[in-house]
């Protein structure tokens, strides 16, 4: 019995030591379970409420569509359309999956996220896929549960009436550069674009509207719940209203077909230019997304240089379009008189060297207005050489050519005019060659417009404008241009009249060389010009079957309509287009019709339709005005 006794109390004993080291454990277990939870929920409180409401509590950036730019009876050259983008919460770490299901699902190849860190600013949201089609968008509402992590937004992107259309004017656009977003204070950040040429480059600020910037709540898929708080509102930029007339413009562009060359139609009392032409052009689409290295090489080291604005970059001799400063200057210094005649045999002799006329038999005895209305070289040569080339220089500086016209424009050319001020020797071949418009003779497309609307509009030499105004988009004007003058003309009157008497019979009278410019109404005025640029100074008449194309001569014509009160003054240049009395006077009555034909209609510019905009309280306003004369000035 005793040994029995001592059996037991040894259980006991034992089975007190399991109870108590169970009894430790679980106290244990306890004190640090309940220190655990004391940590989390009130130590690091702060820390997690931040982090949970990370989770369901975003920053949505909305990118504030840019200004619209529109010609004077406000069509639309340029809108806005919604792209959808796909973006990625970096935060959640199933949403780089949910991107690769989604390719998968769209059929697309795979997207390296490193390459095209889009991180938009202050947010953890990054752009992945820029301006989707449809069908992916539909795979993704599809799948929407099963893809957490992606969100779709709507973003403006430009849309144009045409591809190319004013596309030296209007510009593209191009992701901005670290320097440009650092220098804008925040209104620019990573992957926004900005003007990159034309007027989205020059009034970027201007069109560039105000991202708006909201607290969201999301649910567990990633889609916004509610709006939260508006830290900013999304405004749109402002609205650019040029002088330009939209169906001019097309017209022109039109007619230019697959030639070459340039064209400027400009207002000669004010100034405003209404169409300005350089062909060939570029896609301003293929600029809306990423153009490839490949891509832009290829534009860059194109020899037609359709990136190259020939209006006020291109520099050309004038040829026989020249001859009415070279009259000018030799009435003016009394050189010549209107009665003063030389004789034109087809060729003239100046030493060892021949100097031939466009007519190879030769005018005969020829005064200055008949002279002009011919284009007889030898009279040139003649009346060049008895004024010099100080004369013709000081003439032609002061109609503006040699220097830029102060257009708004980037990459305004200066041209070049020869003066005996700059101690050059010039000997009489150099005058000969400079009477008509050769030799070192260089000007632009746009000099030429504003030199013949200050023949035309009482001697004023007008500086250029291609904005009219700015206006908010609510329509309040924030800014208006208008006319400005350069210089008046120190010419006197009586002898721009003789000049455009001269001007009216090259278009309307017998023996005129601007026969194929005639039109019917308006009447119109002008002088053709046969710019060469290799072999021999000619002019109207120069065969070219057998001339390779890049050496057959430029085409001029410059003119303005009605030719007794101009409402227009324009130049056309068709590069190697050969004759200036044939290729660029045929074109030019076209642009005659095209300018004075009634074709404002409303309904031609489908612009006006599905225009993008944040909500509609931006709505812009205003109503195509009623038809009028496109070309009077507003």
């Amino acid at each position: 019995m005793p040994i029995a006794l001592g059996e037991d109390e040894r259980l006991h004993e034992r089975l007190r030591r399991r109870t108590f080291i169970i009894f430790t454990l679980l106290a244990l277990g306890a004190v640090i379970t309940v220190g655990r939870l004391w940590f989390l929920q009130v130590a690091k409180s702060d820390y997690y409420i931040n982090l949970s409401q990370q989770n369901s509590i975003r920053i949505v950036s909305n990118e504030a569509p840019r200004g619209l730019i529109l010609d004077r009876l406000r069509r639309k050259f340029v809108n806005n359309r919604p792209a959808y983008d796909v973006l990625v919460d970096t935060g959640n770490k199933s949403a780089y999956e949910s991107l690769n299901s989604l390719m998968s699902l769209a059929g697309l190849t795979g997207h390296d996220i490193t390459s095209n860190d889009h991180r938009m600013q202050g947010t953890r949201t990054m752009r992945v896929l820029s301006d989707i089609h449809l069908n992916v968008l539909s795979i993704l509402e599809e799948h929407r549960l099963n893809l957490p992590g992606l969100e779709v937004v709507v973003r403006p992107k430009r849309r144009f009436l045409l591809p190319s259309l004013a596309c030296h004017i209007i510009g593209y656009l191009g992701e901005a550069t670290k320097s440009e977003i650092e220098e804008s204070n925040g209104a620019i950040k990573l992957g926004d674009r900005a003007g990159r040429s034309g007027l989205e480059a020059v009034l970027d600020r201007t069109l560039r509207g105000t991202d708006g910037r909201h607290l969201v709540e999301t649910n567990a898929i990633g889609r916004v719940i509610r709006t939260l708080r508006t830290a900013a509102e999304t405004r749109p930029g402002n609205n650019v209203i040029l002088t330009l007339d939209l169906q001019l413009q097309k017209a022109i562009e039109r007619l230019f077909g697959a030639m070459a060359g340039a064209a400027v139609v400009m207002n000669p009392r004010t100034g405003e230019i209404l169409a300005l032409v350089s062909r060939p052009g570029f896609s301003l689409e293929a600029f809306e997304n990423e153009v490839s290295s490949d891509e832009w090489h290829k534009l860059r080291n194109d020899p037609l240089a359709p990136m190259s604005n020939r209006c006020v970059s291109g520099q050309y001799p004038p040829g026989s379009t020249f001859k009415i400063f070279v009259a000018l200057a030799a009435l003016e210094s009394g050189a010549v008189s209107p009665e003063t005649e030389f004789e034109c045999t087809g060729i003239m002799k100046l030493g060892n060297a021949k100097f031939r006329c466009w007519q190879r038999w030769g005018h005969g005895h020829i005064a200055l207005r008949e002279a002009l209305k011919r284009s007889c070289n030898i009279y040139f040569y003649k009346a060049g050489l008895a004024c010099g080339i100080g004369p013709i220089s000081r003439i032609a500086r002061e109609f503006g050519f040699g220097s830029p016209a102060g257009f708004s424009m980037p990459g305004e050319a200066s041209g070049h005019i020869p003066s005996d001020a700059e101690g050059a020797k010039f000997w009489p071949g150099d005058v000969v060659s400079a009477s008509i418009g050769q030799g070192t003779i260089l000007v632009t497309p746009l000099q030429m417009a504003v030199a013949i609307s200050a023949l035309v509009n009482g001697g004023k030499v007008l500086r250029p404008y291609l904005v009219d105004r700015i206006e908010s988009p609510d329509g309040d004007v924030l800014n208006r241009y208008g006319p400005k003058t350069n210089r008046t003309l120190s010419v006197s009157e009586q002898s721009i009249e003789l000049i455009r008497s001269a001007l009216f019979g090259v278009v309307n009278e017998e023996g005129g060389t601007a026969r194929r410019a005639r039109v019917d109404f308006p009447k119109l005025a002008g002088k053709t010009g046969t710019a060469q640029v290799a072999g021999r100074i000619g002019d109207e008449d120069i065969a070219l079957e057998d001339t390779q194309y890049g050496l057959r001569p430029h085409s001029w014509f410059v003119g303005y309509a009605p030719a007794d009160s101009p409402d227009i003054a324009f130049v056309v240049i068709i590069e190697h287009g050969g004759p200036g009395g044939k290729a660029a006077a045929s074109l030019a009555g076209k642009i005659v019709r095209a300018a004075f034909s009634d074709v404002d209609k409303p309904e031609d510019n489908d612009m006006n339709q599905g225009e993008y905009r944040p909500d509609s309280k931006n709505d812009h306003p205003g109503q195509l005005p009623s038809q009028h004369n496109r070309l009077s000035s507003e």
